[in-house]
């Protein structure tokens, strides 16, 4: 689990969105990405991801699903 960049892009309708990561230009801007734990379910990835949230940003533990 790692903390995202973001930043904020403006489609051609001129309407604005926020995307995760400024640009992946190939396979090597995308390889840092992919690092990390690789959980066996996708309970043990959510289970991973709530105590992250807990841990690092308590202001949004409401925001997380039961």
């Amino acid at each position: 689990m790692s903390d995202s960049i973001t930043a904020t892009r403006i489609n051609k309708k001129d309407e604005s969105y926020i995307a995760i990561s400024d640009h992946i230009l190939n396979y090597s801007g995308f390889k840092q990405f992919t690092n990390g734990v690789n959980y066996g379910s996708l309970e043990q990835a959510y289970t991973a991801y709530s105590k992250y949230v807990h841990s690092n940003y308590p202001e949004f533990i409401s925001t997380l699903p039961k």
